[in-house]
């Protein structure tokens, strides 16, 4: 995918970069499919990736139409599926490369002396965790609360995970990207 390519969403006819949009081909059996790595073969649309923009598209029957194609399945749940996979397939692959804090304390201890971009913290954290997060907001430390420990535990081959610190690099760039589409799509 080229990042800096410019693409026009089928939502509003508005130009954004392509990395931002979500992809959705015609696929080999005739159905519309949802493209997350921007590779996939075939004529393309775009898509802001808002669900009610998304719902919108869907009622209007333009993916469809443009695609010339049938959508099979409930494509609304199976993007959402499919973005928040990628970003904890993201989370696994950072930290395989040594990209991340795991556990509260080292967090914290990373936190404080500047070595991380940002924080995810699980829905279901504890006291001492939701404690964390609130100093963190109220310093201006991008704390995110998103997913469950049992989401965290699980991308990353830990137990009880339910704060990940993002080391300042790529892999939390790549990170950030994926997790504000899921967010997005999600309204979370």
């Amino acid at each position: 995918m080229n990042k800096n390519r410019m693409q026009e969403s089928i939502c509003n006819g508005g130009t954004y970069p392509q990395e931002e949009l979500l992809r959705f081909v015609h696929g080999p059996d005739g159905c519309i499919w949802f493209d997350p790595s921007g590779k996939a073969e075939g004529k393309a649309v775009f898509v802001r990736p808002e669900r009610h923009l998304f719902h919108d598209v869907l009622e209007r029957g333009a993916l469809e139409e443009t695609l010339n194609a049938q959508q099979q399945g409930n494509l609304s749940n199976q993007v959402e599926q499919a973005l928040k996979n990628r970003f904890l397939q993201s989370l696994g692959l950072a930290r395989k490369a040594g990209d991340v804090v795991l556990n509260l304390e080292k967090v914290q201890e990373a936190q404080q002396k500047g070595k991380l971009v940002a924080a995810l913290v699980a829905e279901d954290i504890g006291v001492d965790g939701k404690r964390a997060l609130y100093h963190w907001e109220e310093e201006g430390f991008q704390a995110i609360q998103l997913g469950t420990k049992e989401d965290f535990s699980e991308a990353i081959g830990a137990t009880n995970c339910g704060v990940i610190g993002l080391k300042v690099g790529h892999s939390a760039l790549t990170i950030m990207k994926a997790m504000k589409k899921y967010r997005l799509f999600a309204g979370k």
